[in-house]
């Protein structure tokens, strides 16, 4: 899935090595969440407040990307 952030804050984190946890980024309203076209797992994404997002199956989204450059 992929999504837009409509309302609230999410936290993007990695695990580190060391069993650490960092916080490396904040998305916003109107925020895209998601990677399309990556092979690789995104990060963590986590609700920071309370969230409303607009949810888009990857695939369906990918597609309607390519079809429409």
């Amino acid at each position: 899935m992929v999504a837009t952030l409509h309302k609230g804050v999410a936290k993007v984190s990695l695990s580190l090595a060391d069993g650490r946890t960092q916080v490396v980024g904040l998305h916003f309203p109107s925020d895209f969440l998601g990677r399309p076209f990556s092979v690789e797992p995104p990060p963590l994404t986590e609700a920071a407040t309370d969230v409303e997002l607009c949810l888009f199956e990857r695939s369906r989204f990918e597609s309607l990307l390519r079809d429409h450059k």
